[in-house]
C-alpha cells in the first residue's frame, strides 16, 4: 500500500472529510486531495503529523513505520552497563517478563469481547501487564544501540531483512 492510500485509509476510519484532515494539519484541502490521489508526494512534515492528529493506532503505527520514526519512543536504560552481552541478559529478563504479561491479559481477557466495557480494575490490572511489555522495547532499544556501537550491526540492516522475512511469511 502506498503512503497515498495510507493516509485516505486513515482519513475514512477516522471518519473524517479531506477537508476536516486538512483544517487540523493546518493545510489547504486541495493538498490533500492531490496527496491521496498521488498528485503530489506527502510532504514529511506533513506524514510526521497525521499520527498526532488521528485517535488510530493502526494508522499511526503505519504512518510512522512509512517515515522511518519510531513506533514507541522510550528512553534508552540509564544505570545499565551497556556491554552486549550485559544488555542481552537485561532483554531477556525483559521477554521473560512480557511474556508472562501476555500470558496474564490472556487470562484477564477470558470471556472478553473485544468492544465491551471493563471494570476499572480489571483496566488497572491490564495496563500494568501492558507496562511490562512495553519495558520490551526500552529494552531492545538498548540492545540495538550496544549491538550497533560495540560491532556495527546496523538497525537499517536488520529491519531491512526483517521485512524481507515477513514478506516471505506472508505477514505483510
Amino acid at each position: 500500500m502506498c503512503m497515498a492510500d495510507r493516509i485516505r485509509e486513515a482519513r475514512l476510519s477516522n471518519n473524517l472529510s479531506q477537508a476536516e484532515l486538512a483544517r487540523m494539519l493546518h493545510i489547504s484541502q486541495p493538498m490533500i486531495s492531490d496527496i491521496e490521489a498521488g498528485k503530489k508526494p506527502a510532504p514529511a512534515d506533513i506524514v510526521s503529523r497525521i499520527p498526532l492528529v488521528l485517535d488510530d493506532a493502526k494508522a499511526k503505527a503505519e504512518l510512522s513505520y512509512e517515515t522511518g520514526s519510531e513506533f514507541f519512543n522510550v528512553p534508552l536504560l540509564k544505570n545499565v552497563d551497556d556491554n552486549p552481552k550485559n544488555v542481552l541478559e537485561v532483554l531477556t529478563t525483559e521477554m521473560f517478563e512480557a511474556g508472562k504479561g501476555i500470558q496474564t491479559i490472556k487470562t484477564l481477557l477470558t470471556n472478553k469481547k473485544p468492544g465491551s466495557s471493563l471494570t476499572d480494575e480489571l483496566r488497572e490490572q491490564i495496563y500494568e501487564q501492558e507496562e511490562q511489555i512495553a519495558d520490551l522495547y526500552v529494552a531492545l532499544k538498548m540492545h540495538f544501540t550496544s549491538m550497533d556501537e560495540a560491532y556495527g550491526i546496523k538497525l537499517k540492516d536488520i529491519e531491512k531483512r526483517t521485512n524481507a522475512k515477513l514478506k516471505r511469511k506472508g505477514y505483510v
